[in-house]
């Protein structure tokens, strides 16, 4: 049975608070540095990624920020030539 909120529930006056970059539950979009093709849903250890940082004529790979954690594959990811995107698990 569907969940029904009403007006008077006050469900909409929460003020969301934003996550960090980087924190537990966001996105990054990182280059594939570990020599192997990942696929959909494998989790990544940070050591093997760095950061893409986007400019005008396309994208650079940001060497001296890298991310920490464990992160889940969100779209294919080749190694050392492409970005994917990632999530953060831990």
């Amino acid at each position: 049975m569907a969940t029904v909120l009403r007006g008077n529930d006050n469900f909409d006056s929460a003020t969301p608070v934003p996550a960090a970059g980087g924190a537990v539950g966001t996105y990054a979009c990182c280059r594939n540095d570990s020599g192997s093709t990942r696929t959909i849903g494998q989790s990544e250890s940070a050591s093997n990624l760095y950061y893409l940082s986007f400019a005008y004529n396309g994208f650079y790979i940001d060497t001296s920020n890298r991310p920490s954690g464990t992160w889940r594959v969100m779209s294919y990811s080749y190694p050392s030539n492409q970005g994917t995107v990632l999530l953060r698990i831990s």
